[in-house]
């Protein structure tokens, strides 16, 4: 990741929070954050933190906004209008691994949520993929059906990085056991009780 990438979403997180350079020259000089914004520049992870902590914005959030995945600002704002339709409010998704400042960020096109995250999300509040696709297919975005295909992509051309990755995102949620067992599969690594959990579950199935 270059300065240029870390001063780029900088300045799109500054913006969205309607910070100006002016707000923040007494943690560093304008000129400076400036040429950072710009990719001209770096500054000590302390500074960047301290602007960050002015922006009300994580470091962890902020890594999180840097990862190479593009985001299709339509995603989010579907997302936010089934969630203020159904009633629920950033903090009804507790029990799911993201955090109330995550979905704010993707729901104001910041940051691309996980699949794994969005689908926990929408199931949460009894929507289905379809349904979510439709909504967004209506717009000028990619189909959601696309995310899906990532697991056929990767096991098809062998990539089993990122197949490790999907199954490590997804392995901690419940709700997703069957799912990050048959990536874990496709990785060959499925363990006897696995299979047996696995086995056990089906036998309850009509």
């Amino acid at each position: 990741m270059t300065a240029m990438n870390y001063g780029e979403i900088f300045q799109r997180i500054r913006k969205a929070r309607k910070v100006s350079l002016k707000e923040m020259e007494d943690i560093v000089p304008r000129r400076t954050l400036t040429r950072y914004e710009k990719g001209e520049t770096d500054f000590p992870i302390s500074k960047l933190e301290a602007l960050l902590q002015r922006l009300d914005f994580s470091l962890d959030d902020f890594y999180h906004a840097t990862l190479d995945k593009k985001i299709y600002p339509r995603y989010g704002k579907v997302f936010k209008r089934l969630r203020e339709q159904r009633g629920f409010s950033l903090q009804d998704f507790s029990d799911i691994p993201v955090t109330s400042h995550q979905i704010k960020l993707f729901e104001a096109s910041i940051i691309m949520l996980g699949f794994d995250m969005i689908y926990a999300m929408l199931q949460e509040m009894d929507i289905s993929l379809q349904d979510y696709s439709f909504l967004l297919n209506k717009g000028a975005e990619e189909p959601f059906g696309a995310l899906l295909q990532e697991i056929d992509c990767a096991y098809y051309k062998g990539d089993k990085a990122v197949l490790q990755k999907f199954y490590l995102e997804t392995k901690e949620c419940r709700r997703f056991l069957l799912l990050s067992l048959s990536v874990k599969v496709l990785l060959e690594e499925i363990s006897c009780e696995e299979i047996r959990e696995l086995e056990g579950f089906f036998m309850t199935v009509d």
